[in-house]
């Protein structure tokens, strides 16, 4: 028998999960629970509410809401009824599930500790299934720090807790799909896909995950020339669990023909050159997208550099020895030919996915989909096959740190090198890593301020609405405030309609603030073409004062909105009628608020903007300034 086949029979092929309970074993095990400690106060530092954690699509977005309508009494209520905290009033149908799992913490915690837990959730969940998953025997060899680097890195990948489960829940979803195809841990695995759907989104994810396993099933069924009802009832518990979480959106949009999204006129995604767009290809490819970050360049090129050679070199050394020696095919190079397929596969596919992610905003993608007049087509985000890199790029990162190890002389050294390499990019990608001028939670939406910001006004919140400047409306609606702006990713287009005429004078300044607000219109703000994202005019940021803010406080007023909380100055307030009435300003918080009250119509002559005013306006570069953003960056 040859010393290489020697040596794979004495070696387990598996991982931790398939081998009998050893010492060292156990000490894996008890290190991995140690790491998962680790992660929940390595992001929230023990006190949740003094933690820096991502702002953009989190703190300004999904956050307030949940808190606010978890304690609202709509959340069982019929989707017709309005929900009337938010961007005047939206129907309970644009709002969440109430099964869905990323709520339920909110009505039992405080914000900031249902946040955290939210996000611990968000990451034990991706260490956990990424280490099963890297434990199956299709990576054979002793590499058990691999398949634990790997995972912990994973794990430490800076998500959107927006997302729940969509990307951190992708290797413990393809861990219980492989059982169920192989007849194991039925229950259990049936239940992660049930939990999958209940935690995740079916318009990010979703829409590609059921067709893609629906083929995988129907492959297999082809293949070995039978009926796969396990993998087709994988399917359907995961179509179930979808329909169950998402029936309001579901129903909203297939059988309510009388509401009309926002969503409709979104007109922002098809507009770049074929040139543009694979050159924007090519940046996803090495850099991803903000809201899937997989933080892989370089590590992972380089490693895949390294394993490839190492592969391939190892392959033809073998061939020339079988040749010589005549030998029957060593089992040792036909798992180093199924590592390299795999590795090479999942590279792939990953580029494949850039691929489509810039080919999809190339302008001849957008009349061909605007050929077919098919609105949910123009409504639904295609391009977020993109979530599916981080799970691409771990796996090819495995397989090719496997190789290394296992193959290359210092192999182990290179790869923990790595991986230390890799762990330093996560912790500066890491949106709970302190930095200069970070804002924590509690700062973020200083209850204190603004509890004497509503003790001043003296009246019950659900009276009147506030509409923000210069700061994100979410703080205001975090702290009882109803709000006539807002972000949100599905609310009447009728009411955009209404609110553009507010700040229709300011989109008149400025061609991409006004293509911002009319082809997407999520972010349904206060705009002031004086004043630019992100929406954190601090007290001591160096823009203190808008001088020329043009809106209509005629249709500020038929919305309902009786004050203006502005973390700027306006300077020409009494052109417009606004009143300042008080300065509010503490210590403890980032904020200086402006609060003006709003004049009635008839003791002021409002800003009437242009008949030029159109809602249709030229479309502007992909990137001409901090206005316009990718399609991908829009929920």
């Amino acid at each position: 028998m040859l010393k290489s086949e020697t040596r794979l029979q004495d070696q387990p092929q598996t991982f931790v999960g398939d081998r009998p309970e050893t010492q060292n074993n156990r000490g894996w095990k008890t290190a991995s629970v140690v790491f998962s400690l680790f992660l929940f106060w390595m992001v929230f530092h023990v006190a949740p509410e003094n933690a820096h954690v991502i702002i953009h699509d989190s703190l300004d977005s999904i956050t307030p809401v949940y808190h606010v309508f978890a304690k609202s009494d709509c959340v069982f209520a019929d989707s017709q009824t309005q929900f009337p905290a938010l961007l005047g009033g939206i129907p309970r149908g644009c709002l969440f599930s109430e099964l869905s799992l990323l709520l339920w913490p909110y009505f039992f915690l405080s914000p900031p500790w249902a946040f955290a837990v939210t996000v611990a959730a968000i990451r034990l969940t991706a260490f956990w299934g990424m280490w099963l998953l890297l434990s199956r025997p299709a990576l054979a060899g002793n590499t058990r720090f691999v398949a634990f680097g790997v995972a912990a890195a994973f794990a430490c990948l800076p998500f959107y807790p927006i997302l729940g489960l969509t990307v951190a829940g992708q290797p413990w979803l393809l861990h219980a799909w492989l059982n169920i195809r192989d007849k194991k841990s039925l229950f259990i695995s049936f239940l992660v896909l049930a939990l999958f759907g209940l935690s995740s989104s079916l318009i990010a994810v979703g829409i590609f995950i059921l067709p893609l396993l629906t083929i995988a099933a129907v492959i297999d069924g082809l293949r070995y020339r039978r009926i796969p009802w396990l993998s087709l009832a994988a399917v359907a518990v995961l179509t179930v669990s979808y329909a169950l979480c998402e029936y309001r959106l579901i129903s909203s949009t297939l059988f309510n023909t009388g509401y009309q999204s926002h969503r409709f006129e979104f007109g922002f995604s098809h507009h770049l050159t074929l040139v543009e767009s694979l050159t924007r290809a090519c940046k996803n490819f090495i850099s991803g997208q903000y809201h899937t970050p997989s933080v892989h360049w370089p590590v992972l090129f380089i490693a895949f550099g390294i394993g490839l050679y190492v592969g391939i070199d190892q392959l033809r050394r073998a061939r020339v020895a079988a040749r010589q020696d005549a030998a029957t095919p060593n089992a040792d190079n036909e798992s180093l030919r199924w590592q390299l397929t795999m590795l090479s596969v999942l590279m792939a596919a990953g580029a494949l996915v850039s691929f489509w992610f810039g080919i999809y905003r190339w302008e001849f993608t957008g009349r061909l989909i605007g050929a077919l007049h098919i609105d949910l087509l123009t409504a639904t985000n295609l391009e977020r096959i993109h979530y599916f890199h981080p799970l691409l790029w771990s796996l090819a990162l495995a397989f090719a740190l496997c190789i290394i190890a296992t193959r290359a002389r210092w192999g182990r050294n290179i790869v923990i090198g790595l991986l230390i390499w890799h762990g330093a990019a996560l912790c500066q990608a890491s949106h709970g890593w302190p930095h200069q001028d970070a804002i924590t939670f509690r700062e973020f939406y200083s209850p204190e301020l603004f509890s004497e910001v509503e003790k001043h006004i003296g009246r019950p919140q659900d009276e009147y609405r506030v509409v923000s400047l210069g700061l994100d409306p979410a703080i205001s609606l975090y702290n009882g405030f109803y709000t006539a702006d807002g972000y949100w990713v599905n609310y009447p287009l009728e009411y955009k309609h209404r609110f553009r005429k507010v700040i229709a004078g300011e989109l008149a300044k400025d061609n991409d603030l006004a293509s911002y607000f009319d082809t997407w219109g999520s972010r349904c703000y206060l705009f002031s073409s004086e004043l630019r994202k992100p929406f954190l005019y601090t007290k001591d940021h160096a823009k203190r004062r808008v001088d020329h803010l043009a809106i209509n406080t005629t249709a500020l007023w038929n919305l309902d909105c009786r004050y203006i909380l502005s973390a700027v100055e306006i300077g020409n307030s009494n052109e417009t009628g606004l009143r300042l009435e008080r300065v509010f300003r503490q210590d403890d918080s980032p904020w200086e608020i402006f609060l003006y009250a709003v004049p009635r119509p008839d003791t002021v002559a409002s800003f009437a903007p242009s008949e030029s005013c159109s809602m249709k306006v030229a479309r502007a570069p992909e990137i001409t300034s901090t206005w316009q953003r990718s399609s991908a960056e829009r929920p």
